[in-house]
């Protein structure tokens, strides 16, 4: 269903009315932008009802100013800023708080300005554009509109041809609107420029459809393979390329938006902040564990990627100090596990966890005799603690009055911090109604919430013996089969306690929000059931002690739902288990640890591999004081192909760093810190070698980046055979680090020694073609 001209009209109407100017002028900067917040005016304008007034979409949060992080910043760039919550434009102020006013500001300025209908005023104010021509247009008298709905400057040039601002093309195509509405007007202007480019993603502005309105594009995966290894040699940028992969299988609107804003970018720092939005997605989904990364190394084991068992001490107080055995899943199993689960239950409601505290509880152990009391306290919507047998504490205020309690009925207690009269005095009167409960599953998995909504009732059942008489009614919220696992709500694992408040940092507040949020309004989320596990260098592992059993199970015919599925019982939960076909396997694989030949004959018929060769043409118009890049990557790897083989080259990321820092220092920088140290593994130090990939045998003495030790073997040894003499020793020479011929003596032959001088013509022409 198309959104009509009449119901955006209604938008902007609902707008205004939850953003008056007067709001604008006492904005704080959580009310302008606040991380998963869908009140915010930054959500409004890009997702909310002010989507359908001309898209913004695109770019990364920055196009606001300044933006609330959820992880650490991705590196020092100079036209940012940031402290330990917001990230924002450095040009804006030296702090968050002096960017936002500055920031508010501009803001009010733009609408003042969009109300006197002064279009030059705003083309002045140094603002974040898309953002400020949709407030002024958003803020313009609305029966004497000066502005479109159109953002994007080069689609208003198309469309009034000779403008060269925002503020020319506006005034050009209103003056020949007339009498037609302005949202009616851009519409069809709109329209005539996209029969002509139908590539451009304002399309969303006025093609929204219900599906798009309601739920995020789904993932089209068909094509993708489940299980892919990225190999190449080091510094390919393949963990740098998992992430492109990742967001393929679960968020591939992601990439493709990154590749537009990539190849539109007219600086390195423009790319950086495309790249930085990729990047901020995949750590979305990273932290709501639909990503999960490890990396193989030779401890690595099964216990460690399936499962294994735990010592554990128990510390309830009938079993105190003694040592219980529990299953702990790994990795892998995990992941999948948390792939198959279904919510069983989902009421919503819960729109905010301000103020409202949250409990872990066990309902009966699901391998004991009370295994049925979870499923008897879903049905009543309730939940029953076991301590205080047949005791009813109505009326009891505190820790005090439960203790009394308790010894009035002859129960004695075991000191002042029994954890019968704890549990108790937490259940009958510290959960307050409207608190949250998690029922946990083990120490490792949970499989319920609920909303405390009663005052604390005695309610014996004759069933349990007298036990489980302690009640409080409960709303279930959420409940999953199977269980979830405990990484999907905490930092940490939950303790066997009966009964006790989770806290940060262990809650992680932000996951448990995420638990409840309700799915019909998530905006741009991943397919819940979609999960993906990054295996850094997986060839160094033992792949046959990793993966057991599970290796053919992961492959594709033989995940569960296909024709030949299989699965296989445990060792250690005795469970039978299959690898669903919605978790994928990425792999990267440094070839110059172990070539492709020499990799697990198991491994290489159950993944696709994707090679990550070396990438010299991306420094294709990078020339450092006269020297080629480009060239500098191509010929040492030629050299090193030779010498050893292909999978032993130089990788273009160590030279990525050049783009942000074109200069001869940070590539020395580069060849002390990556590139020597890099050859000297790949030869063993026999540097006789490294001095020809560097073509040190060339060149002048001063431009040798290694030179023979001139040691008097003489004095240091006297009367000692002449032998040791006639050993080459060698020694680095940090002097010609500084030299641009140095480097440019790279690209000489041998035969052009003499043309290695600090005089000699720069190398930065391009290679003849093969």
């Amino acid at each position: 269903m198309r959104v009509t001209i009449q119901q955006r009209e209604q938008f902007w109407s609902i707008f205004l009315k939850a953003w008056p100017i007067e709001r604008l002028k006492k904005l704080t900067l959580d009310e302008y932008f606040k991380t998963g917040d869908k009140t915010t005016l930054a959500y409004w304008l890009e997702f909310g009802e002010g989507r359908f007034l001309g898209s913004i979409k695109g770019g990364d949060s920055s196009k606001f100013g300044i933006y609330e992080r959820k992880n650490a910043p991705k590196g020092e760039r100079s036209f940012i800023s940031f402290d330990k919550r917001y990230s924002w434009k450095t040009k804006y102020g030296n702090r968050s708080s002096s960017a936002f006013l500055e920031i508010k500001k501009l803001i009010v300025e733009i609408v003042n300005a969009a109300q006197r209908g002064d279009l030059a005023a705003i083309e002045a104010i140094n603002f974040e554009v898309a953002v400020k021509w949709k407030l002024a247009f958003l803020y313009q008298k609305r029966n004497t509109p000066i502005i479109l709905p159109i953002y994007k400057l080069q689609m208003l040039k198309n469309l009034a041809p000779g403008s060269q601002t925002h503020s020319e093309a506006y005034s050009s195509l209103m003056s020949k609107r007339g009498s037609e509405p302005v949202l009616e007007y851009g519409f069809r202007l709109w329209t005539e420029a996209h029969q002509e480019d139908d590539s451009d993603d304002e399309a969303e502005v006025y093609e929204e459809t219900e599906k798009e309105m309601n739920r995020p594009d789904e993932p089209v995966t068909d094509d993708l393979p489940l299980n892919q290894i990225l190999f190449g040699p080091p510094g390919t940028g393949k963990t740098h390329e998992t992430v492109r992969a990742a967001l393929n299988i679960l968020d591939p609107k992601a990439v493709t938006e990154f590749d537009s804003a990539y190849e539109e970018a007219d600086s390195w720092e423009d790319k950086c902040e495309a790249r930085e939005q990729l990047k901020a997605r995949f750590d979305e989904l990273k932290q709501q564990e639909r990503i999960r990364f490890v990396t193989f190394h030779q401890s690595f084991s099964y216990e460690d990627f399936v499962e294994g068992l735990r010592a554990e001490t128990v510390d309830t107080d009938e079993q105190k100090g003694q040592l219980r055995y529990e299953v702990v899943d790994g990795v892998f199993k995990s992941l999948c596990e948390a792939a198959e689960v279904k919510v069983t239950k989902r009421i919503e409601g819960i729109t905010s966890l301000d103020g409202r505290r949250v409990w872990k509880m066990s309902l009966g152990n699901t391998q004991g005799s009370d295994a049925s009391i979870y499923d008897d306290c879903i049905a009543e919507n309730s939940i029953r603690l076991g301590y205080g047998y047949d005791l009813d504490f109505t009326g009891c205020q505190n820790r005090r009055d439960i203790e009394d309690r308790f010894v009035e009925k002859n129960t004695e207690l075991s000191g002042p911090y029994d954890y019968r009269a704890t549990s108790v005095t937490a259940f009958v009167t510290q959960m307050k109604k409207g608190d949250l409960v998690i029922v946990s599953d083990g120490n490792f998995k949970f499989r319920a919430i609920g909303e405390i909504t009663g005052d604390y009732q005695y309610k014996p059942n004759a069933e349990y013996d007298g036990d489980y008489s302690q009640l409080r009614q409960v709303k279930w919220l959420r409940q999953y089969s199977t269980s979830l696992p405990h990484t999907e709500l905490l930092n940490g694992q939950f303790s066997q306690m009966t009964l006790y408040r989770l806290r940060a940092p262990t809650l992680d507040k932000a996951k448990l929000e995420r638990l409840l949020a309700p799915v019909a309004i998530e905006d741009n989320a991943a397919e819940p059931d979609k999960r993906v596990l990054i295996i850094d260098e997986i060839n160094r592992g033992n792949i046959s002690r990793i993966f057991g059993e599970l290796i053919t199970l992961i492959e594709p015919s033989k995940r569960a739902g296909a024709p030949e599925a299989l699965e296989v019982m445990l060792p250690y939960s005795k469970k039978s288990f299959k690898v669903p076909g919605n978790v994928y396997l990425i792999g990267t694989m440094n070839t110059a640890d172990r070539s492709l030949a020499g990799l697990d004959i198991a491994l290489r018929r159950r993944f696709t591999f994707k090679e990550m060769p070396p990438k010299p043409e991306l420094f294709k118009e990078l020339i450092i004081e006269g020297i080629n890049i480009k060239m500098l990557l191509e010929v040492m790897n030629q050299r090193i192909a030779v010498l050893l083989d292909r999978d032993h080259c130089l990788g273009h990321a160590y030279f990525m760093p050049l783009f942000e820092a074109p200069t001869l220092k940070k590539l020395a920088d580069i060849f002390k810190q990556n590139i020597i140290p890099l050859l000297q593994e790949y030869f063993f130090e026999d540097w006789e070698r490294i001095c020809w990939v560097l073509n040190d045998q060339s060149k002048a003495e001063e431009d040798a980046f290694i030179v023979e030790d001139g040691a008097n073997f003489t004095e240091l040894f006297p009367k000692v055979d002449d032998s040791l003499r006639r050993v080459k020793r060698w020694r680095l020479n940090d002097e010609a680090f500084s030299r641009r011929s140095a480097y440019s003596g790279i690209l000489t032959s041998a035969t052009s020694k003499t043309q290695n001088r600090e005089h000699a013509p720069v190398f930065d022409m391009e290679p003849a073609d093969a």
